[in-house]
């Protein structure tokens, strides 16, 4: 507007505003020929982003999942430290292993317990027969164990970093 009012008020010079009006209409013109360059990059972006995760999937359903599947979801935030965290299978065993270990707190856990042993317990299976009640206890006992490393925050560490414990240890 400065540049507008340099001229004067009551002086009119159509050169200049001429010159001045096509200046801010190449800088307008550069500025949604950028605006519209970005947008295009970031379609494309979404799109490669879209093929890898397609392409992922696909692999995933012909070959099951990868032993590295965290490295690839780290960036999503699914990460659990190496691939190595649920080495057991304790936070599967839960039915735990859907989210992000950051997101599971001492509660669920806790839930996910409850839940498994009500349906577990020996004293649930006294209608079965011997080895039904033998297999029951063995669940049991390995939601018992699970349950034992998570809850505990130490053994609870020491298992998402791979290390195997032992209650000496702790």
């Amino acid at each position: 507007w400065k540049r507008w009012e340099e001229v004067g008020k009551w002086e009119w010079n159509p050169e200049k505003r001429k010159s001045l009006a096509e200046a801010l209409f190449k800088r307008q013109r550069t500025r949604a020929l950028e605006q519209a360059a970005a947008r295009v990059r970031m379609e494309a972006a979404r799109l490669e982003q879209a093929r890898n995760a397609a392409r992922e999937s696909r692999r995933e359903a012909k070959y099951g999942r990868s032993a590295h599947r965290n490295h690839y979801q780290a960036g999503q935030g699914r990460s659990r430290g190496g691939g190595r965290a649920d080495f057991k299978g304790y936070f599967k065993l839960l039915g735990l292993d859907d989210r992000p270990v950051g997101e599971i707190k001492e509660e669920d856990i806790k839930v996910a317990f409850r839940t498994a042993a009500m349906e577990w317990h020996p004293d649930k299976q006294a209608g079965k027969d011997e080895a039904e009640r033998a297999a029951a206890m063995d669940k049991f006992k390995q939601f018992q164990v699970a349950y034992e490393v998570l809850k505990d925050p130490k053994k609870r560490r020491a298992y998402l970093s791979g290390q195997s414990y032992h209650d000496e240890e702790f």
